[in-house]
């Protein structure tokens, strides 16, 4: 069903062993304790969830010594994760041994991928094991479905919840900090000040959902141009943003094209943000799918949107939705302006360090040698979306094993809630694309603002 990712070519990686004589391998300094900041406005969410935790886990290592040489293996994998997660390391602190002539013919791209925090890697080799695992659940199987295959499902899914919530809160801390470009979506506070300034326009927005579609989006497009405005103008202060923004906005809907934003002979800029709407009456107007049963990404996104709305009205429910688009395009656009900082001196130094690290993200392209690769090429498959599969097969092998034992897999209900949730489709993401963990993580924020206004506390 899966194909394994059978080339690591040039590496090997050998459980708490590093050469001290291979060039590089030495332990990096401890870091700078970080400046004082505004607490996360995920913490809560983190000191909610699981993760950090992993029961299973501890379950296998009481076990240890019924367990298969593959099974212990994968023991040992899980507990240098959460070791390696502890304190913040680089990719060539994870312990990779090479054959001599890999570092005599060290290229660019190993280097840029070596010196990296490492992040993706961190618990890839968990990630790996989850095909074989999928593989064994029937045959390995008790009378009620359990086994120490699925134990060790569990302990693996619960490593990647944690890994998720490191490479999210890692971004968000460097963004708030200043250190990347910080769109105003992910500032809890300002971004519901925000919002609390344009109440009147959010209220005249479910107005307008209520309206039949051509009628409804004529009357839409002056509120989302001026929320629009009302972003940029706030967001002049947020870290490591540039000193100009927009002075003109245009909103389109029903496109698929991506918003950009154009600086004319003058020096005036103009945003253009691209709504995709279509659809979103089909959506809106029924319950939500499960995230299981989405088709495609695009539906698990939506729903993920949604998230928070999912018992409003219909009207209210596409108000939400062309509002949560809104803010996604916002915040691309914002990351965009701030990378157009990148040779501008004059939006200021910090905004030019934020526009160079922020661009390094969104830049990279993993190494093939270290099964880092992030986009396919030559006709093969992205390495890190080969490593995920088996992952982002998991709800539905859950779904056939609950048909089949009565139960879920799952054994964790907070593990179990992430992995039936539109949030684990884009967890998952986050994981394989570095350049996209700030602007998705912000979609909790905006709509857990948008909760918090008057109109979209009633239902109805």
């Amino acid at each position: 069903m899966f194909r394994h990712l059978s080339d690591r070519a040039l590496l090997t990686r050998e459980t708490n062993t590093r050469d001290p004589s291979l060039p590089g391998t030495q332990q990096p300094p401890p870091p700078a304790p970080a400046p004082a900041s505004a607490p996360s406005p995920l913490a809560r969410q983190v000191a909610r969830t699981v993760g950090r935790t992993n029961p299973a886990l501890v379950g296998l290592q009481n076990m240890r010594s019924r367990l298969t040489p593959s099974q212990a293996a994968i023991v040992t994998t899980i507990e240098r994760f959460y070791e390696d997660n502890a304190t913040p390391k680089r990719n060539l602190d994870l312990d990779f041994i090479a054959r001599e002539e890999f570092w005599i013919n060290l290229t660019d791209e190993h280097e840029r991928t070596l010196e990296r925090r490492a992040s993706f890697l961190l618990n890839s080799d968990s990630m790996y094991t989850m095909d074989a695992l999928i593989c064994n659940i029937v045959p390995d199987a008790g009378p009620n479905g359990h086994s120490v295959t699925t134990i060790a499902v569990n302990a693996v899914a619960c490593s990647v919840k944690s890994q998720t919530e490191h490479v999210k809160e890692v971004a968000l801390q460097e963004a708030q900090r200043g250190e990347r470009i910080c769109p105003m979506t992910l500032q809890q506070l300002s971004f519901q000040n925000m919002l609390y300034r344009n109440e009147h326009l959010l209220k005249q927005a479910v107005q307008a959902c209520r309206m039949p579609v051509a009628q409804r989006e004529r009357a839409l497009n002056p509120l989302l141009v001026e929320l629009a405005a009302s972003y940029f103008e706030h967001s002049r202060d947020a870290p490591g943003a540039p000193k100009s923004v927009p002075q003109k906005v245009i909103v389109s809907m029903h496109d698929s094209g991506q918003s950009d934003f154009d600086i004319n002979p003058s020096g005036e800029t103009t945003a253009r943000l691209v709504i995709d709407s279509n659809g979103i009456d089909d959506l809106c107007n029924a319950p939500l799918q499960a995230a299981n049963t989405c088709e495609d990404y695009r539906t698990i996104f939506r729903a993920h949107l949604l998230e928070g709305f999912q018992e409003h009205s219909p009207e209210k429910k596409r108000a939400a939705l062309y509002l949560q688009l809104l803010w996604v395009e916002l915040g691309a656009v914002h990351e965009m302006l701030g990378l157009h900082s990148l040779d501008k001196p004059n939006h200021g130094a910090e905004a030019q360090r934020a526009a160079a690290r922020t661009h390094e993200e969104i830049s990279y392209p993993g190494s093939h040698s270290f099964g880092d690769q992030i986009s396919a090429e030559n006709g093969m498959e992205a390495q890190r979306h080969v490593v995920t599969q088996a992952m982002e097969a998991l709800p539905t092998i859950d779904a056939a094993f609950q048909q089949r034992f009565g139960t879920s897999m799952i054994t964790d209900s907070r593990i179990h809630a992430w992995t039936q949730s539109p949030a684990y489709s884009v967890d998952l993401r986050m994981l394989r694309q570095p350049g996209s963990r700030l602007l998705l993580q912000a979609i909790p924020i905006t709509g857990s603002a948008m909760l918090n206004i008057p109109i979209f506390r009633t239902l109805t």
